[in-house]
């Protein structure tokens, strides 16, 4: 079955770049590879011309969610590291069914966790992040 194929063009662009704050992708090829380029009211355009011209606009890299890497700690333990270099502000932590909230209840340094008060033993902790 074939699929219907859109031109992506630069007044196409500039449209879905003014509708607002939901980004949009388009596939662009980067040394061979596919990249997904997002694209939101942020992007600069030049409207001066006949058609549209993308003066800037921002790759974001694809990632891979972890969901669940869990961990049973030990009585007293303050710090643990991640199976996974989490990207920046990525990560939900939840003990024992409780959502933590970074820098109250946590820090994260790197892939290394530390929680400000200590665990206590048999607790569970479940991480969900992006890498």
């Amino acid at each position: 079955m074939a699929t219907a194929q859109t031109m992506v063009t630069a007044d196409r662009v500039a449209a879905h770049a003014a509708a607002g704050p939901k980004p949009t992708c388009v596939v662009a090829f980067l040394s061979g590879t596919p990249v997904c380029v997002f694209l939101d009211a942020s992007v600069a355009i030049d409207t001066s011309g006949a058609r549209p011209v993308l003066k800037a606009i921002v790759i974001q890299a694809s990632s891979t969610d972890v969901f669940g890497e869990n961990y049973v700690a030990t009585a007293g333990q303050t710090a643990l590291t991640l199976a996974h270099l989490p990207l920046a502000g990525s990560v939900r932590v939840v003990v024992n069914g409780l959502r933590y909230t970074q820098g109250v209840d946590y820090t994260i340094a790197g892939a290394t966790v530390t929680f400000l008060k200590a665990t206590g033993a048999a607790d569970l902790l479940v991480f969900d992040y992006k890498f």
